[in-house]
């Protein structure tokens, strides 16, 4: 019986065994945490090049074009992205393709590093380290598949990585200078970014100084040396002081004047969901500082970022809307990853649930796609390449020779062209790529992007110069958003008339060639106006160059929209001696710039009339400054009509056609007046438009037996005018059966001054191809303004 007990008791003292064991238990957490960092860095695998002519329109060309051939960012050219941007969009031009892949790969190991040592070292919970690799999958699309835009997303997430781990370690400062010394590269790769960036570590340094912490102060030693570091790596590398500031000047003049001249977008649903998404993370941000979670003051930290991000996808909300909504799960995996639960802190993962919850709807098929783990991985460019650097040149050369094709000039041009220095405006910027030819570029690539008047004095001056200014410009008749070419850049459009003149037509290409002198002087000033925006500005009648200086000035609502949002379009309506009408978007800053009055071409034959020398077709009589915008702008503007008085100009002023000698061929059912504004007219006989813009604009089509006509001209209360005639009209081409692409949109446009608020009639003149003979619409409209 004793050795019975004895037994008993020896089996209960001995210790009891479980399953799985430490050692066991130990072994699967490190089974497990390898295979989550493996999966992390698989997925943060952002190693990307670029055959030449990918990207956004060519102004990636541009920035390794400039790079190899020697240009300083801020003094020879200037845009957002900076010196060191050939290094995240490499191309196969000069050494950039092995540059670029050896940075971006040297990024990537150092965040497998920091992910490494957070996971290992730091042993964050396996529960945190799986939440940030669902997100990271949520939010690898922020990474590739916005054009270019995305490594620098990746070097901001990365010195947030730094940022994060200063928390509840024992060097923190050693971490926080690293997401300082992080900032220095992105300010030189991207100046939004690197804004991005700094305003986290301001504001993590702001919420540590409230807790009372002495470390900050270290902290805002740490910040206060970034511009000193800057200015060095800036001397040491890239050039003079001088260009440093001029990259910041026009970088901060594209990013403030990107919400209006390129704002587009309609998604108010997107809208709202963002903003809900916002105040939930202030909200949540409120709930840490409340239940004292040091990750506060991390939370407290992104309220920079989401403010920017919100900006760069709302501003223009097609193919950017959704990098807001993919940067929402970036930053709460991040957040997660660094945040301490405890058991009682429910309110935290409610706030984070309100977040889910709110972004769910949106974005609910990038969560069905974690049924398949790997699957983001599977559209990068296997790791294998980077060590066969020839395979990677042959697999993008498909996508080069398809952008050279395309960029081909004819070789009549190329042969005038020869040796001399060329530039291609107002748009295209990589003729070089696919030509033998000696490229200048403009210090802001694009035209339509010099949208203030100190980038578009930049572009004015590169002209104005005989050493940068070109020999030869290729012009292509291009714009976006119902621009006018040349209306982009006010400023450099006046230059390049004062210094260019027409050299030849090839093709649709037109080749303009510097004068050996100017065609015209200084300009002096004729007179000036206050005028309300409500009234036309009346050009004088003069054979002297005119311009017109229209000093414009957003109101207070206007400033705070512009500032924190985004301003709808402004448009400017001019009508002519000739009585054709002109209503395009305009960037409004510029036009302080002088807009050339009885220089402007309203087309490309005019444009062509103009820099010939021969009698001009037209000329401005009349401006107003319209579009939804202009209710944001001050109602009065200063305006100064300028003179250049030592060169006179000839006029040739065309006459309306004398219907009563042409030959009638009755009415034309092919054709229709669809949309008078925003109101469509197709379908009555009686219509009434709001005047909210300042200006009719009617738009239509005509067709003579499934071809284009001669000419279209808008017939209103018997008086005809012209109207453009020829925009490409996909529609109307199967409605017809044409066999061809089919030129038959019409638009024409007359101030609402000119209409008053009585009623008008509207109707259509059609000319035959021969001019002999012209046709009526088959339909007349009634309409008026109110």
């Amino acid at each position: 019986m004793t050795t019975r007990l004895k037994t008993r008791a020896a089996a209960a003292a001995a210790p009891k065994r479980v399953w799985p064991s430490p050692v066991v238990k130990a072994r699967l957490t490190m089974v497990i945490r390898i295979s989550l960092l493996l999966w992390i860095c698989l997925l943060a695998y952002q190693v990307r090049y670029h055959p030449v002519g990918s990207g956004h329109d060519s102004s990636g060309y541009a920035m390794n074009y400039a790079h190899a051939k020697g240009a300083v960012f801020g003094r020879d050219v200037a845009w957002t992205y900076g010196p060191l941007a050939y290094l995240i969009v490499p191309m196969p031009v000069a050494g950039n393709l092995t540059a670029g892949i050896v940075f971006q790969v040297a990024v990537w190991i150092c965040f497998a590093a920091v992910s490494s040592w957070i996971i290992f070292v730091r042993k964050v919970p396996l529960g945190r380290v799986l939440m940030f690799g669902v997100c990271l999958f949520l939010a690898t699309g922020l990474f590739h598949e916005f054009g270019y835009a995305g490594p620098d997303m990746f070097l901001e997430l990365l010195g947030l990585m730094l940022l994060g781990g200063s928390l509840g370690s024992r060097r923190p400062m050693l971490w926080f200078g690293g997401a300082c010394a992080m900032a220095i590269p992105v300010f030189f790769v991207k100046f939004s970014t690197a804004l991005g960036i700094v305003s986290a570590l301001g504001l993590f340094t702001i919420a540590l100084l409230l807790t009372g912490a002495r470390r900050g102060r270290y902290y805002l030693l740490c910040l206060a040396a970034l511009p000193p570091a800057i200015l060095l790596t800036q001397i040491l590398l890239f050039g003079p002081p001088a260009a440093l500031w001029g990259y910041i000047r026009a970088a901060q003049d594209l990013s403030a004047g990107y919400g209006v001249a390129l704002s587009f977008g309609s998604d108010t649903n997107g809208l709202w969901t963002a903003l809900a998404l916002m105040a939930a993370w202030i909200v949540m941000t409120a709930v840490l500082y409340w239940r004292k979670l040091s990750a506060w003051m991390l939370s407290f930290s992104c309220l920079g970022l989401l403010f920017f991000e919100f900006k760069h996808s709302f501003v223009r909300e097609p193919g950017h809307i959704e990098i807001f909504f993919l940067f929402i799960p970036l930053l709460c995996g991040w957040l997660v990853l660094f945040t301490e639960f405890r058991k009682r802190d429910w309110y935290t993962v409610g706030a984070l649930l309100i977040i889910a919850v709110l972004w769910y709807p949106r974005e609910s098929a990038r969560v069905g796609q974690l049924r398949n783990p790997l699957s983001p991985v599977t559209h990068r460019y296997p790791m294998s390449e980077l060590f066969h650097l020839a395979g990677i040149r042959q697999r993008m050369e498909p996508g080069t020779v398809s952008y050279i094709s395309r960029q081909r000039l004819s070789p009549e041009l190329l042969a005038r062209i020869g040796s001399a220095s060329m530039a291609g405006f107002p748009m295209e910027c990589g003729y070089a790529a696919a030509n033998p030819v000696n490229m200048r570029l403009f210090p802001i690539f694009q035209w339509y992007m010099a949208y203030t008047p100190y980038l578009d004095g930049r572009n004015a001056a590169f002209l104005e110069d005989a050493r940068t200014a070109p020999e030869f410009l290729v012009f292509d008749w291009e714009a976006i958003d119902d621009r006018h070419p040349l209306l982009d850049s006010p400023g450099a459009t006046v230059a390049l008339i004062r210094h260019y003149e027409l050299d030849g037509m090839y093709g649709e290409q037109m080749l303009l060639r510097r004068r050996k002198q100017p065609r015209f002087g200084a300009w002096r000033v004729l007179e000036t106006r206050q005028l309300s925006l409500r009234q036309p500005v009346h050009v004088p009648a003069s054979n002297h160059p005119l311009a017109g200086r229209i000093h414009l000035a957003w109101n207070t609502q206007g400033k705070l929209m512009k500032f924190f949002w985004r301003l709808p379009e402004v448009r400017l309506v001019a009508s002519s001696a000739a009585g054709r009408g002109l209503d395009v978007r305009i960037p409004p800053e510029v036009l302080e710039d002088g807009v050339p009055l009885n220089l402007l071409p309203f087309d490309q034959e005019a444009m062509r009339t103009v820099f010939s020398g021969a009698p001009l077709p037209d000329r401005v009589e009349t401006l107003l400054v319209g579009g939804p915008g202009a209710a944001y702008l001050e109602p009065s503007a200063r305006v100064e009509i300028l003179q250049a008085a030592d060169q006179t100009l000839p006029f040739a002023l065309p006459q309306a056609p004398d219907f009563e000698s042409l030959q009638y061929r009755g009415e034309l059912n092919t054709a229709r007046i669809e949309l008078l504004n925003d109101t469509g007219a197709s379908a009555f006989s009686v219509v009434t438009v709001p005047n909210q813009r300042g200006y009719l604009r009617v738009q239509g089509w005509a067709a003579i037996d499934g071809e284009p006509a001669g000419a279209v001209l808008v017939e209103v209360d018997g008086k005809a005018r012209p109207a453009e005639y020829g925009r490409p009209r996909g529609d109307v081409q199967a409605l017809l059966h044409a066999p061809g692409a089919l030129r038959a949109g019409f638009e024409w446009a007359v101030p609402a001054w000119d209409l008053g608020q009585s009623w008008h009639e509207l109707a259509l003149k059609i000319l035959t191809k021969d001019g002999k003979g012209y046709y009526d619409g088959a339909r007349k409209l009634r309409f008026r303004m109110e």
